[in-house]
This record gives C-alpha cells, structure tokens and sequence, in this order.
C-alpha cells in the first residue's frame, strides 16, 4: 500500500521510513541490568524500572497513598521512574508511573496512574548565572585571534554536552545532584554547549571551588533519601526488583516496498478481465480484518524489541491498536475536506485517522495544553519480576503464606498485567504552583495517563 493509501498515525513518519530517514524523534528506554548500588537507589536522577520511588529533595515527601489502585484500594507497584528535566529549565524533573497488577484490577480506570515532581535546582540556577556572566565578560573582552585561541584550548577537556538526548533517563551530565559514571556525586546541572575556550585558569579555578564547596551536599541528600525510604511507609510498599534504564535513538531500518504476490496479480487481472473491480466488497472487508495499526506497532517495537519505554515529548504516540476508545479518542477519523472527489463505482475510500492533541484534556492546575510525553512498552511487563520470585530463594513460604496464594488463585487476583501500552500527558508549561495556583519552587501532581489494554 502506498504512503497516500496509508491510514495509520503517522504518513510523513512512514513516507520518512521508505526515503532513508532512518532517524526518528524518539528517544527509547531500553533495560540495562539490575540496580544494585543504594546511592543508585537513591538518586533520583537514575532512571529504572521497578524499584521503589527515588523522590527529588522536596520538602514534603507524597504519601505512600499516591500508588493506591484507585480499584482495590491496595498499593501498587512502581513501573517506571523516569528523570526528564525539560532542556533548559532550572527544576530537576522526574515522571513515576505505578500500575496494579491484579486481575481483577486490569482494563479498570485508576488502575493506572502517573505523577510528575519538579524541584528547583539551586546549584544549577548559580551554576547558569556564572556561566551568563563569563559570556558576557568574555563578549567585553579584546578579541583573539583563531591562532592564539586554538593555542589556549585545553586538549584534554571534556566536550560540553547538550540536548534533551543528554539529559534524558540519568544519562552522562543529568541535571540533578547525583552520581558520575565513577559512582562519585557530581555537580548539579548539565554542561550547556558554551564554546571551546571555557574561560581562565582563574575561572576554572573558581568553577572547580564551588564544586568542591557543594559537593557534600549530594551525599548528603542520597543519604536523607535513604533515611527516609528505610520507614516503614515506604519500604513496606510492594516493588519490583528494580533495573537501569539506559536510552537510545531510535533507529529505523530502511525497508523496500513488499511486492506484490503473482497471485494476487493473476486474481486482480481476471476480475478486470471480467468487466468486475479489482477491488470487490469481498477483498474490502478481508482488508479490515486486519489491524494495520496493531501491525504497524508490532513491526515497530521488532527494530528494538528490548524497550520499555518510548519517549517523544509533545510528538506523537504510537498507538496499540485501532479497536479501542483510547484510539478512537485521540486519532480520530479526519473528515474528507470540501471539493474532494469521491469515486462512486471504485473501491471505498481508505479510512483515514489523525492524531488530535485537542482530544488530551487540558491540564487542570494551569489550564494549558497537556502533551504527548511517553509511553510503556510490553517488554516491561516481561523483565518485571518480584523480589521474592528469584529462583535463589529458599525460605519456603509460610502455611499462612500459602492460603492467601490459594485465595488469590480462587479469587482471580494474581499478577498478569494486561496493557498494551500506557501513554503519559503532561503539561507542556511543565507547571509548578502550590494549592493556591501560586508559583512554586517544587511540586508533586498527578497527570494524565491513557490506556490501551492487550487484545
């Protein structure tokens, strides 16, 4: 089918894919092994899967209640944490998505719900001052010649490094007080491309002191974290054992167009021949017998089967299936504009849908639009295992502990998650106001989060 026939969510995407462009905007979370430091576990900035929740250094910490299944009123497991500071923002930025895993609970609104928490980055915002003012001295400064300046630049300094590509899922130069690739806490911030010449041994100097100054202060706030999560309010909930989230782009292989079948050909050219349509009633309902939009997820998910999360903030979400309200909602059938011919006697007109950022409710604190921002994969359902369900194991359950394994069984209520994928939306504006709709320098809420569940 070409590009002009095709009725999935993304045209200019898919024509993209047959030209070359293999490069999409998506960036992919894909697992990268078990999470086994606790300053790891605590760190915020470290992107995982499963785990309990690394809260941001807020004030007030949410309530173990935040993850009650809004259906059973019982805790629910932590799938995603996902550090994502919008790329050039002053707040550390972290996503939390938390699903039930109970039978009963599944294709049940609330049974699924995401958090977005901000949290002002004080060393950052000092950090961006002094960079501000060293352009600007260094505007004021004589200029120097290319000579002279490629003579000044250290080879052994780093690259600054930049992009939201840098900043995503805790990869090298995250924004918030964490680790470096060497375990040791590294300053807040992210190296915003400032040009080769970084300044003055003086300036450098300066730069390393206030690291030096500040550098407790991430150690201390992993441990405090720590303290915290050790309570019984949190350390009690249920968790999975957790994993590192690593990201990628996504790549896309080039594929040539599937050819057409001799015997479909053959079939076409006798019905032609017989004075009929090659595209009779019959083929026409065969056709939508099939979900083109199921099969273009799955074809898409097979170029990095290991994924568990698609991040594409303010793009477009990669829809599960075509047979759901969730789709239906937010790619809606596009109507067929003025003076467009239609053929009577032909084949039916291809049903053609869109996606519509109007249909995602508005954010209700600020009442801005809500975007695209990310969605879980089905792989994540697979790697999400109990920590008690390690084959290393040998405490044998309790008689207790068998009864209430016989309940759920008879009952319906074990474990078997059944989405197809889950979409968050978060306000674009990224807004941070206390209850009073005042500006704040933190903030802990609920967005929004659709749904499609396994067919």
């Amino acid at each position: 089918m070409s590009s002009e026939d095709d009725w999935s969510d993304s045209d200019s995407e898919f024509e993209s894919e047959q030209q070359g462009e293999v490069y999409t905007s998506v960036f992919l979370g894909i697992p990268d092994g078990p999470l086994t430091s606790a300053y790891d576990d605590a760190d915020a900035a470290v992107s995982r899967a499963g785990g309990l929740p690394p809260f941001l250094p807020l004030s007030q910490y949410p309530s173990p209640d935040v993850c009650l299944c809004k259906r059973c009123n019982q805790p629910m497991e932590l799938l995603v944490s996902v550090f994502c500071p919008f790329e050039g923002s002053l707040n550390d930025r972290v996503l939390y998505v938390w699903a039930c895993a109970k039978a009963e609970c599944q294709r049940k609104e609330g049974s699924v719900r995401a958090y977005r928490s901000l949290c002002h980055n004080a060393k950052y915002a000092r950090k961006l001052e002094r960079q501000k003012e060293h352009e600007a001295a260094r505007a004021l400064a004589p200029k120097v010649s290319p000579s002279q300046a490629a003579s000044a630049t250290n080879p052994f300094s780093a690259p600054p490094t930049g992009g939201l590509g840098d900043l995503l899922l805790g990869s090298t130069g995250t924004a918030i007080a964490g680790t470096s690739n060497n375990g040791q806490p590294a300053i807040a911030g992210w190296d915003e491309a400032s040009g080769s010449d970084d300044g003055s041994d003086d300036e450098e100097d300066e730069e390393e002191n206030d690291g030096d100054e500040e550098e407790a202060e991430p150690a201390q706030g992993a441990s405090v974290d720590a303290s915290r999560r050790s309570q019984p309010n949190w350390s009690s909930q249920p968790s999975y054992r957790p994993l590192y989230i690593s990201t990628i782009d996504e790549y896309i292989t080039p594929k040539p167009p599937p050819p057409v079948p001799k015997k479909v050909i053959n079939e076409a050219q006798s019905s032609t021949d017989a004075g009929g349509s090659p595209w009779g009633k019959e083929t026409y309902e065969v056709m939508h017998k099939v979900d083109e939009i199921f099969e273009r997820f799955v074809a898409r998910v097979q170029e990095a089967a290991q994924q568990v999360v698609r991040y594409d903030l303010s793009g477009t979400p990669l829809p599960f299936s075509s047979r759901d309200p969730v789709y239906q909602r937010i790619f809606p059938v596009q109507a067929i504009a003025p003076g467009t011919a239609v053929s009577v006697n032909g084949p039916p007109e291809p049903i053609r849908h869109a996606y519509d950022p109007s249909a995602v409710d508005a954010c209700p604190r600020c009442g801005g639009p809500r975007v695209f921002e990310c969605q879980l994969m089905p792989n994540l359902i697979s790697i999400l295992k109990r920590p008690d369900s390690s084959p290393s194991k040998t405490k044998k359950p309790s008689a207790e502990e068998r009864q209430q394994e016989l309940s759920a069984l008879l009952k319906g209520g074990t474990d078997g998650m059944e989405w197809g994928t889950i979409m968050v939306f978060s306000c674009l504006a990224d807004c941070c106001q206390d209850a009073t709709g005042a500006p704040a320098t933190e903030t802990w809420v609920e967005e929004m989060v659709l749904v499609q569940w396994d067919v």
